[in-house]
């Protein structure tokens, strides 16, 4: 039986990918087509996980999945009263991150436990007659090829195709596909690269560029979603996982195998047998049988001569009827590969679908919450109103105990006016005295010297500061004192530079441009040395 395999590196959707053909595929659908579970881990994966979805959850893989062997026949019921045709076997056998860097990125040794897992998993993958290969969307759109455990996943799908589609003697070669899921969330970025292959090329040109002549799929597993209460789009309860029939088709296609090329069958020439009348005497009888022989030649002639004319005839009318019937292969093969790319048409346009009404259910969402907005900001005016409504009634009684106080406070306004002078004064010192100076962006000084290890102050170092930083500091006369600005140390120039730790300014050495800090162990990061540059935090 043919054997359909489904691999993909952790994260590339394989869980919920699973559950949802599992479920679309419990019962048979109008072509009668259904998955049958081989055993009974795969059947309580697709219902535990399908119910979790149900509830608006996405379901993860769990450490219980990895090398849990998923197993179905892909069957197709038949005649009542008949037994339902097993079509092909459809399996994933998942393994851990560590398995698939070991088998196909990493060039060192593997740890001897993983050896027979690594064995394991490339058998599996050369067994198979269908490889399907997952990719997350998710991941190479958002974070891109520069996040490093998304190029490492993409050098492992591009090195199992490479080893999947490795032609030997011994072996044939496996129809391969590239699945692209989460195709829900990015239907527009679908469309702007005029499908999936497009956005391979976009996305991953180090996979097309070698095996663009594959099929690529767009695909999810649900074909609604809803916002749940933090405003993130889960699985709607009523979902259902039809987008996964753009895969079904997939695998379906290459169980259809062109039927066996006719022979050319080669026409029996007639053999023809003269009955001997008898024995005749006399000359009579010699010229009744030569007689007879001559017409039997004549009409044998005529009848070889319209068999031949026949035969002729037969033979162009064949060799027409066999131009008609490559030609007509030739465009059935052609409509196929129009109902391919039509079926992915449709599914893409379904994705669409579901993105455009996610994003009206958030717009009414939105709107809604607007709504109730208004008629709280409305019914706050209303109370505001009564409110200054009262206030007002409140201001006329207050006026005539404000023309009362007007001349007591004019019998203390001298007072006032010197004990406000008096106060500025002394804030003025005050601010000169204990405030030191903002200090701006960039780099100030460096670090001058870093107590050894044993030293009874080793959590206070000496900072060399810039002229201009250390009159930002201290003002231009250098008169303030120093406050406890909190400063980053960083290590390095441009792209490189790396924050090491923070320090806390606590004294200025006086007539120099040495500043004593202490270092904050909390947010130490590195040993701080000589010569590493300190700016504000």
């Amino acid at each position: 039986m043919k054997k359909v395999a489904i691999v993909g590196v952790e994260g590339s959707g394989k869980t919920v990918m699973l559950a949802g053909l599992g479920d679309l595929y419990t019962n048979p659908d109008e072509e009668g087509l259904y998955l049958s579970p081989k055993n009974y881990e795969t059947a309580t994966y697709v219902s535990e996980k399908i119910a979790r979805m149900r509830k608006g959850e996405w379901p993860t893989a769990t450490a219980e999945d990895v090398l849990q062997g998923l197993d179905w026949t892909l069957c197709q019921r038949q005649w009542k009263g008949q037994r339902p045709k097993e079509l092909c076997a459809v399996s994933c056998l998942d393994f851990a991150g560590e398995v698939y860097r070991y088998a196909f990125v990493r060039q060192e040794a593997p740890p001897a436990d993983l050896a027979n897992e690594i064995r394991a998993l490339k058998d599996y993958v050369r067994a198979a007659d269908d490889l399907v290969v997952l990719i997350n969307l998710r991941d190479v759109i958002v974070h891109g090829t520069r996040d490093v455990r998304v190029q490492e996943a993409m050098w492992i799908t591009n090195s199992i195709l490479s080893y999947a589609l490795d032609e030997l003697d011994d072996r044939r070669m496996p129809r391969a596909a590239i699945v692209l899921s989460q195709a829900d969330s990015y239907a527009d970025t679908i469309r702007s690269c005029g499908g999936p292959k497009g956005v391979l090329k976009k996305y991953l040109p180090h996979v097309a560029n070698n095996y663009d002549w594959l099929d690529v799929l767009a695909v999810s597993a649900v074909d609604r979603t809803v916002l749940d209460g933090n405003g993130n789009m889960v699985p709607a309860p009523d979902f259902q996982p039809t987008p996964l029939r753009v895969l079904m088709h997939w695998i379906l296609r290459g169980l259809e195998a062109p039927g066996p090329q006719a022979g050319r069958t080669r026409a029996s020439r007639p053999k023809m047998a003269v009955a001997d009348g008898g024995k005749r005497s006399g000359v009579e009888t010699r010229k009744t049988v030569l007689a007879a022989l001559g017409v039997g030649l004549a009409v044998a002639g005529v009848a070889a001569w319209a068999f031949y004319r026949q035969h002729a005839r037969n033979s162009a009318e064949r060799t027409r009827l066999e131009a008609r019937l490559d030609a007509s292969e030739a465009k059935v093969r052609e409509l196929e590969r129009d109902v391919s790319s039509l079926q992915n048409e449709v599914s893409v346009r379904e994705v669409e679908k579901n993105s455009v009404k996610g994003q009206l259910r958030k717009s009414q969402s939105e709107a809604a919450s607007l709504r109730t907005e208004v008629s709280a900001e409305k019914t706050g005016k209303e109370t505001a109103e009564g409110q200054l409504r009262k206030a007002n009634g409140d201001v006329a009684g207050l006026k005539g105990r404000v023309a009362e106080l007007e001349q007591e406070l004019k019998t203390v306004a001298e007072d006032r006016d010197k004990a406000q002078k008096l106060v500025q004064q002394l804030l003025e010192r005050l601010r000169a005295q204990t405030s030191g100076g903002r200090l701006t962006a960039g780099d100030k000084g460096k670090v001058a010297a870093v107590p050894k290890s044993d030293s009874r102050k080793k959590d206070f170092l000496i900072i060399e500061f810039d002229d201009a930083a250390l009159d930002e500091l201290l003002g231009p006369a250098r008169t303030r004192a120093v406050t406890p600005h909190e400063m980053l140390v960083v290590r390095g120039r441009g792209a490189f530079a790396r924050v090491i730790g923070k320090v806390r300014l606590r004294d200025w050495r006086q007539g120099t441009r040495f500043v004593v800090a202490e270092i904050l162990r909390d947010w130490l990061q590195e040993p701080i040395e000589v010569g590493d540059v300190v700016r504000p935090d």
